[in-house]
């Protein structure tokens, strides 16, 4: 499922009594803006939380919202992104997209498999939402949280619980079940981002790194300068009385990515010689190249290899000529896109 941010409010909104509208693309086909499991969030203003990809497909989708607020009925629109559709809609991507657009109200079950999930989230876990919406007017939900285990409406089976749970598609997926249709939600493994350095560029980092979905850690040995108020989007800030121990508080594992962006040379060194034994799947350090390969020289001196050393991406970033903190966040944050989508290839 994407858009895991999207959990928390939720959450929030159901805990304090709230009702909201969720809009999901179940189906996708072609070329989409966005694809199958994208989520958004309509309030009862008609405020919203998430993207469901803009322009007169999004505007439909909250308008249908609002007539789902008072007859408490879910629909399913399809839209059609061709040239075809050209009078209606302004979007002309080649594909299509099936969008299902139901009420969520604060009842008992929706409070617990939500709750289960925001906790999921926070501590990194899967979990599979199954909705039966074989009954527009009657959507049942639950949710899987383990091979075996669920919450939520009475209406999964054993072995359906055991097959939707093997679902690791980061997609939403419409399944049909003896005469049933279903609609299967994988969470999206979540990856972390781990930024060493709590500098100017790792603040808009952060701010940059939590939009496009990194589950963000800020790690610093100034609490002057790792703190909430510099880092009001970070999921979590560390400080540290020295970078060498650092990684004693982290489990970084094969779905975390590490920024090393410190204040200065000797501290970037010493973050990337323990950052080579984790399990990373991305390691970017900042800096020139000449800091590079003195940093480089001093690790191979050490025992490092050079194969090992080819897995740093340094400088770190993408090539646009950036200058400004905010234009080398956004540098880096667009590698960061690029690694995470080759690694969900693998």
């Amino acid at each position: 499922m994407k858009d895991n941010n999207l959990i928390k409010k939720e959450f929030e909104f159901i805990d304090r009594e709230e009702v909201f509208v969720s809009v999901v693309i179940i189906a996708s086909k072609g070329s989409v803006p966005r694809t199958a499991g994208t989520k958004m969030v309509v309030k009862q203003d008609g405020s919203i939380i998430g993207t469901i990809g803009g322009g007169a497909v999004e505007a439909e989708a909250i308008e249908k919202a609002k007539e789902v607020f008072n007859t408490k009925k879910s629909v399913i629109i399809d839209f059609n992104l061709t040239m075809a559709g050209i009078g209606t809609i302004d979007m002309i991507c080649g594909g299509g997209i099936r969008v299902l657009v139901s009420l969520i109200e604060p009842d008992s079950i929706n409070k617990e498999i939500l709750g289960i999930a925001a906790r999921l989230y926070e501590d990194k876990k899967r979990y599979v939402f199954v909705s039966d919406i074989t009954d527009l007017k009657d959507v049942k939900r639950s949710i899987i949280f383990s091979e075996g285990c669920f919450k939520g409406d009475g209406f999964l089976s054993k072995a359906m619980i055991k097959d939707f749970w093997r679902f690791e598609l980061p997609f939403a997926k419409l399944i049909n079940v003896d005469d049933k249709t279903f609609l299967i939600e994988p969470c999206e493994r979540i990856y972390t981002l781990f930024i060493f350095g709590a500098g100017h560029v790792s603040v808009q980092l952060a701010k940059l790194s939590s939009m496009v979905g990194f589950y963000t850690v800020v790690i610093d040995d100034r609490e002057e300068f790792a703190n909430r108020q510099r880092f009001e989007t970070a999921d979590e800030l560390i400080t540290v009385k020295d970078f060498k121990d650092s990684f004693d508080y982290l489990r970084i594992d094969k779905r975390g990515f590490i920024a090393i962006i410190t204040r200065g040379h000797l501290h970037d060194k010493t973050v990337l010689s323990k950052a080579l034994k984790t399990d990373a799947c991305y390691i970017g350090m900042i800096g020139s190249k000449k800091k590079r390969e003195a940093i480089y020289r001093g690790l191979l001196e050490e025992g490092f290899t050079e194969e090992g050393l080819r897995f740093v991406s340094s400088p770190i970033g993408i090539e646009i000529k950036a200058d400004s903190p905010e234009e080398i966040a956004v540098s880096i944050t667009a590698e960061l896109i690029e690694a995470r989508a080759e690694h969900k290839k693998r």
